[in-house]
């Protein structure tokens, strides 16, 4: 819908009908992917509201490497399965999600799943999830040092393996192992070209080598959970991770 239609074609009657059909589909996708499965599926994710560059002593950003931007952070966190938000914060704009992504874990309640990207990927926070007997899906950072039962690393499977998905128990984490589960999905040669080189792209304007661990990883889509496997599929899992995109369209509204 263009912007002169939602302000000048539609009235109040159009506009209620509207919102019925919406909640009628978005309850039938939330019946087929949740599966009643869980209380609540946490949806966490932030945005950057750009300012003025006036205001740039005040709320600094990160930056365009030109001249001084100056913005702020939203964290919202959504529940998916009633469209409500749960939270909402205003932080600098420097913060990482990292930092902010502490705050979650401690609300979580039994029977809940965080869906999350892995910019507030914290070994600490999934623990504190996991005692709250809460459920979690993340990208696996390419950083992390992951290793099978036997000890072998990640990338070594990877290379090996002719298979186009993997699903198994890693242990993640270098200093102190976290067991959970991964499920490692072959991508198109298209997408791995695409991703590979935006990975050398990023490494060059840092002036540094890509990373190998990097490039192998990049020919995958990597996910990590602690949901077990007889309680739901690959597919499924996938499906409950897509779904964080759906909070793009708050953040837009806002």
């Amino acid at each position: 819908m263009t912007r002169q239609a939602i302000y000048q074609r539609l009235n109040s009657r159009s506009s209620e009908f509207l919102v019925r059909v919406m909640n009628e589909l978005l309850c039938n996708e939330k019946s087929a992917s949740s599966g009643a499965l869980f209380q609540r599926i946490l949806i966490e994710d932030s945005t950057i509201i750009s300012m003025a560059k006036s205001n740039a002593d005040h709320f600094p950003n990160n930056g365009n490497g030109k001249v001084e931007t100056a913005g702020c952070k939203i964290n919202l966190v959504t529940d998916w399965v009633s469209g409500r938000p749960v939270s909402a914060g205003l932080h600098d704009a420097r913060n990482p999600d990292q930092t902010i992504g502490f705050d979650l874990p401690s609300e979580c309640r039994a029977g809940d799943l965080v869906v999350r990207d892995r910019g507030y990927f914290s070994l600490d926070a999934l623990e504190e999830i996991e005692r709250r007997e809460a459920f979690w899906v993340s990208r696996l950072p390419a950083t992390l040092t992951c290793f099978d039962g036997e000890g072998t690393y990640l990338d070594e499977l990877l290379k090996k393996t002719t298979a186009k998905r993997l699903d198994m128990d890693i242990w993640i984490g270098r200093h102190r192992a976290h067991r959970c589960r991964l499920i490692a999905t072959r991508l198109s040669a298209k997408e791995t070209e695409k991703n590979r080189r935006r990975r050398h792209r990023d490494a060059k304007r840092r002036q540094v080598t890509a990373a190998k661990r990097g490039l192998i990883q990049d020919e995958w889509s990597l996910v990590i959970t602690n949901i077990d496997d007889d309680r739901i599929d690959p597919d499924q899992i996938y499906k409950l991770y897509s779904i964080r995109w759906s909070i793009e369209i708050q953040f837009r509204a806002m």
